[in-house]
C-alpha cells in the first residue's frame, strides 16, 4: 500500500489568501496566482495554486476547467462560493 502525502498550507496562510482573494474579487475580479504569491510573499506561483486547491477542498473557492490553449489563459479558474464566511 502506498501513502499519500498533501501538501498543506498552515491555517493562518490560507485564511490570509482567501482575505485577499475576497477583497481582490469585491474591488477587480479574481487576482492571479502570481498576485496572490506577490501578496503572501512567495517567490513562485506554486504555494498559490496549493492554497487555492485546498481552499477548494474546504468549500471556500470552486473549480472550473478553461477551455482554449492553456498556453495563454491559466488552465483553471477559481471563484468564490456564495455565503461562505
Amino acid at each position: 500500500m502506498t501513502a499519500t502525502f498533501v501538501r498543506t498550507r498552515p491555517a493562518p496562510q490560507r485564511d490570509r489568501v482567501l482575505a485577499f482573494i475576497k477583497e481582490r474579487v469585491a474591488h477587480n475580479g479574481f487576482p492571479s496566482m502570481r498576485e496572490i504569491a506577490d501578496h503572501m510573499g512567495w517567490k513562485n506561483k506554486s504555494g498559490a495554486i496549493d492554497a487555492c486547491h485546498y481552499l477548494v477542498a474546504e468549500g471556500h473557492l470552486t473549480r472550473q476547467r478553461r477551455k482554449g490553449r492553456p498556453t495563454r489563459e491559466p488552465m483553471y479558474e477559481f471563484q468564490l462560493v456564495e455565503g461562505v464566511q
